[in-house]
């Protein structure tokens, strides 16, 4: 992109070119690259000569920025942030195409080095780019800029970033810092579905999503990563019946998650035990969870690569660290379900049939709690609360109870609907019965 007003824009003023640097390789020799491809450009950007002055001038950077700020745009304002040219080391080693391959070595004192034997050494040895003529300015790059030069909010948002992929960085042997009593979770801007179920069956009784993540943060926090107490199936990543998996983060991080839905999963995400694990989680679950009712939230700590995060996600979904639940497998926690239908005759029949079928719902009543608000929109007849032999919910789950009733032709609108959620505590909209054909609340 060369464009000339956007580096006249800057303080410096100057022509946009094609930039190139000096780099020495890890055998001691200096080698010339093209500030082209992400991983160049990045390095270019974190050279510790003027980085702005090289940046606002080099086309393929500001190309670059550009494409990033589309792509932003295309996938819900996330930055494209790979591949990362840290300054210190991310573990585990398996990172290290995160971070550009083999072909960066980065020194603890902030050097940096091009791999002799990468391929795109030889590749760019071979280009000539010192002797073509017009090829732009040169700078030299021995350092990167160190990390107490950028803003807390950049290294914060790094260390998300670094934890994300499944690793940590190295604390260079700083003593870990506490959490500060003010650090507030991070809510996402989603909210839960306005039906999210208020519990799901457990060994242990009925468990709230709350409640779940504490018994998931009784673990991590201790630094166990094999089981959640109340989720059957014992441990595995994931466990054989498939109902959680429990995966190792770094030396004592763990990520749980259970299967609260066949498409869906619980998860709580932390780096670190210790006190720290504590109050972050803490914090997330009560504000974020049970308070706010978002989908999830996160904190990053004051060390580095420390973050801790909770929250309800699509199964196998983006960020998820363990081994793939199968996608036929459809195993899940048991929490209500709902579905209903509705059928006339037409002028032939002057009344509506109403058939609802649920699962884990039972109001101690024999159902009364549905005909008693389906009373109010008129004459009632032919009600029925038994068990149900022959409906099955999409994700396989059989409906263990049914209620059936016949309300007059004329009622209002959507009235034997309104009885529905009343009676169940549902969404204002969210039931609906449809003419011959099975409709399926959504709670998720």
């Amino acid at each position: 992109m060369h464009i000339d007003w956007v580096s006249k824009s800057t303080r410096w003023d100057t022509h946009v070119t094609d930039i190139k640097f000096i780099m020495k390789d890890n055998k001691n020799k200096k080698k010339n690259f093209p500030a082209t491809g992400p991983l160049n450009n990045k390095i270019l950007a974190r050279n510790s000569n003027d980085v702005g002055f090289w940046t606002s001038r080099n086309a393929d950077s500001l190309t670059l920025f550009a494409l990033s700020r589309y792509v932003q745009s295309q996938i819900g304002g996330i930055y494209p942030h790979l591949p990362l040219t840290p300054l210190k080391t991310i573990t585990p080693n398996g990172l290290t195409e995160a971070q550009g391959g083999e072909n960066v070595e980065i020194h603890d004192d902030g050097t940096a080095y091009y791999n002799a034997s990468a391929p795109i050494v030889a590749q760019v040895d071979e280009a000539c780019f010192v002797s073509d003529e017009g090829a732009g300015d040169s700078t030299e790059i021995d350092k990167f800029t160190t990390e107490d030069q950028y803003s807390a909010d950049y290294t914060n948002q790094w260390d998300q970033w670094v934890a994300d992929l499944g690793g940590s960085s190295t604390s260079d042997g700083n003593d870990f810092l506490p959490l500060p009593a003010d650090k507030q979770p991070s809510c996402s801007g989603t909210s839960l579905n306005a039906n999210f179920p208020s519990s799901w069956a457990t060994t242990e009784g009925w468990d709230t999503a709350g409640k779940l993540l504490y018994n998931m943060r009784d673990q991590a926090c201790q630094g166990k990563c094999e089981y959640i107490p109340g989720v059957p199936g014992g441990s595995g990543n994931p466990s054989p019946d498939g109902y959680l998996a429990a995966t190792r983060i770094s030396d004592t991080g763990c990520e749980y998650s259970a299967k609260i839905a066949a498409n869906k999963e619980l998860y709580f995400y932390a780096t670190n035990d210790g006190q720290n694990c504590w109050d972050a989680t803490e914090r997330m679950i009560n504000t974020c969870i049970n308070a706010n009712k978002n989908n999830g939230g996160w904190i990053n700590g004051l060390n580095y690569g420390e973050f801790y995060q909770v929250g309800v996600r699509d199964m196998n979904g983006g960020g998820a660290q363990h081994g793939k639940f199968p996608d036929d497998d459809k195993l899940h926690l048991g929490y209500r379900q709902v579905a209903c239908q509705r059928t006339d005759n037409g002028k032939t029949d002057l009344w509506y049939s109403f058939k609802v079928v649920v699962n884990n719902w039972d109001d101690g009543n024999y159902g009364r709690t549905i005909r008693d608000h389906a009373k109010g929109c008129g004459v009632l007849s032919k009600w029925k609360y038994e068990d149900e032999t022959e409906f099955t919910f999409s994700d396989g789950v059989k409906a263990q109870k049914y209620a059936s009733w016949r309300l007059p032709l004329f009622i209002g609108d959507r009235c034997g609907e309104k009885a529905i959620e009343a009676a169940l505590g549902l969404q204002e909209g969210s039931v609906m019965c449809k003419r011959g054909e099975w409709s399926e609340v959504s709670m998720f």
